[in-house]
């Protein structure tokens, strides 16, 4: 990834949230819950149906500022998996993307947690691309940690807790469980 306009970052994941599938899928669904749980988020209004507006202050580096945010959710699979795309525009740039989560029980058989998978990938341009494709990319994985955290406090469950070191090898590693 380098620097300057049309910077890319994608990102794959998976994180265990301590509450059923069901639980989680209602949280990600209520537009007053997500509010609570998107870093930064000072406003989220629902503008249509599965459809969002949102304004976040979000920082990278030495470039912050307050963006307008619109996130839709298709390709709804309740309460297994979702679509999320949209955009970001500001006085220091914009971005376009999309992701895919899916949510299962925790493989270990315990009906009280969600294993969630994600995938995304995003298109930065303006001033905030000019940060740099490594410093973005940490900032992206800062954001998904504390979003996943905040989603657990939100249902009011434990910590999210990361997957094993060892799925996450072997994710990185091209292979499977």
């Amino acid at each position: 990834m380098g620097s300057g306009p049309g910077t890319g970052l994608s990102g794959t994941g998976e994180t265990l949230i301590p509450a059923p599938p069901e639980t989680v899928w209602r949280t990600l669904l209520d537009p007053d819950a997500l509010a609570a749980v998107i870093p930064g988020c000072d406003r989220l209004e629902l503008t249509g149906e599965n459809e969002y507006r949102a304004t976040v202050s979000l920082g990278v580096g030495p470039v912050r500022g307050r963006f307008v945010a619109t996130v839709r959710l298709s390709e709804l699979e309740p309460p297994r998996a979702a679509t999320l795309s949209g955009g970001l525009d500001g006085p220091l740039g914009s971005a376009v993307g999309s992701g895919r989560v899916h949510l299962e029980p925790a493989p270990e058989g315990t009906p009280e947690s969600t294993m969630v998978n994600y995938t995304y990938e995003v298109a930065i341009g303006g001033k905030v691309a000019a940060v740099g494709g490594r410093m973005l990319e940490g900032a992206a994985r800062i954001l998904v940690k504390q979003f996943f955290e905040r989603l657990a406090a939100q249902i009011g469950g434990g910590p999210a807790a990361a997957a094993p070191w060892w799925r996450r090898l072997l994710a990185w590693l091209g292979g499977g469980s």
